[in-house]
């Protein structure tokens, strides 16, 4: 359940939705990669002594707190990096620190997003059940705040065996959130589930894949409303929605024809990348072409 890509770079306020898909994708590519990585080469973490499971709540607490009084100064990349592994090593020993890490967390919302950015990316890099739950009532609490909450919302969708409630948290915060922005992020969340769910909780993707048959069946000839089902099922990086795809890309109106394009980027086959290049030879607005130039690019440098 480890990946490093999420242990200490801190997510920034993403302005534009080609950016915050762009840092999903990334996340999520290099997510596998060092997972591979790991695999083959795990980690150095605290010696076993340092590990042992702690059963009194209260001692958990503290060692919570402890931690955060030792990486009160995150300023520097080493000490992030060192920071990360410290907390991460905690949530190994015992699962229930999530708990305190989600308290902690919550008691200090107007800190800036150093602190946050770690707790998350330990909290989704441990991956149980308990720490699932915790990153999801971290990203109830910040339904209003747009950086918090798309520094939390990367997390989520890399966790590698999601659980069937975070279908309905993240419906919940699609419903109350009052920020539209965070509301769409957050159904493209929810669509980039689908690709681990598929391989690891059955029961999450069939919701998955019958929430955006619902999407689909709601579609109107809105270039807006097609944009953004079309970012959905590209960042479902499923196989299954490749053939929903594939049509867009002859669609009349141009900016569908991009966002189709764009959607591709994450379909790492050959069924794709000929449709991109396709598209490419016979495109004649510059950006589309672009757009299709820059998926198979992006897919291809992955």
């Amino acid at each position: 359940m480890i990946s490093t890509s999420r242990s200490f770079n801190v997510t920034p306020f993403i302005a534009t939705r080609t950016k915050f898909l762009l840092g999903l994708a990334a996340a999520f590519l290099v997510s596998g990669i060092l997972t591979l990585y790991l695999t083959w080469k795990p980690p150095t973490l605290p010696s076993p002594p340092t590990l042992q499971a702690t059963s009194q709540v209260a001692g958990i607490s503290q060692e919570v707190r402890s931690w955060v009084l030792d990486y009160q100064d995150l300023a520097q990349a080493t000490t992030r990096h060192q920071a990360f592994w410290k907390l991460f090593a905690i949530l190994q020993a015992n699962e229930d620190a999530a708990r305190s890490i989600e308290k902690l967390v919550l008691s200090q919302q107007d800190n800036n997003t150093d602190l946050l950015a770690i707790a998350v990316g330990a909290l989704s890099s441990e991956g149980s059940p308990k720490a699932q739950q915790a990153l999801s009532d971290i990203l109830q609490a910040f339904d209003s705040d747009a950086q918090k909450a798309m520094t939390v919302m990367p997390q989520i969708m890399l966790l590698e065996q999601p659980q069937d409630f975070l279908f309905d948290e993240l419906q919940a915060f699609i419903r109350k959130s009052p920020n539209a922005l965070l509301r769409e992020d957050a159904e493209l969340v929810l669509a980039g589930l689908s690709h681990q769910a598929s391989q690891m909780n059955v029961s999450l993707a069939q919701r998955i894949n019958l929430w955006m048959n619902q999407k689909k069946a709601q579609l109107s000839n809105d270039s807006k409303n097609l944009a953004h089902y079309l970012d959905l099922l590209g960042n479902t990086a499923n196989e299954s929605f490749l053939s929903e795809i594939l049509p867009f890309l002859d669609h009349e109106d141009a900016e569908v024809r991009k966002r189709a394009a764009f959607a591709l980027r994450l379909f790492q086959n050959e069924r794709a990348a000929s449709a991109l290049r396709q598209r490419i030879s016979i495109e004649e607005n510059p950006q589309v072409k672009q757009r299709a130039i820059d998926a198979l690019s992006y897919s291809h440098s992955t």
